[in-house]
């Protein structure tokens, strides 16, 4: 594994010959689902902002101490909302495949170099209707990363022209 800050490819295609970065977009927000990505943080932002109402009408002493669940949900949120944005798989013109992911409250680029992978695509009804659907991405070492809202006739084609 090899962690580099951005703007120093020039190291990185040193050491890897064979690395180049992303030339295209990893996604396409605009046939994304938000609700895919913002339902679990924005419904635990919601109960927290309740739980606040509540508190500030029935015990308002303790009404600061709540403040602490909103502002992580609302981190949460922003964490999910750049994931709807950033989220996706493009693969490079030098054969490898860019994986971009979200998980907890990190964003994760991953530049695969090997050709001995597997994939699962994770579908359902509302997925299909919309185009999209969930690619996990099993590399050979046992690490998997799942990518949500992928078009679906590119997920189905990632494994023929890598």
């Amino acid at each position: 594994m090899l962690v580099y800050k951005k703007g120093e490819e020039r190291t990185v295609e040193r050491l890897l010959p064979n690395f180049c970065p992303p030339d295209g977009p990893l996604c396409m927000p605009a046939r994304k689902s938000p609700v895919q990505y913002l339902w679990q943080p924005g419904t635990l932002l919601a109960l927290s902002l309740a739980l606040c109402g509540v508190a500030s009408y029935a015990m308002p002493q303790i009404l600061p101490m709540l403040f602490v669940p909103v502002v992580l949900a609302l981190a949460g949120l922003l964490v999910s909302l750049e994931g709807f944005f950033r989220e996706g798989l493009h693969k490079n013109a030098n054969r490898t495949l860019s994986v971009c992911y979200t998980r907890f409250f990190t964003r994760h680029e991953v530049c695969v170099f090997t050709p001995d992978l597997s994939y699962t695509l994770l579908e359902n009804p509302f997925s299909v209707s919309g185009g999209r659907c969930d690619v996990r991405v099993h590399l050979p070492c046992g690490l998997q990363y799942r990518v949500r809202g992928v078009l679906q006739y590119l997920a189905r084609e990632i494994p023929f022209t890598l």
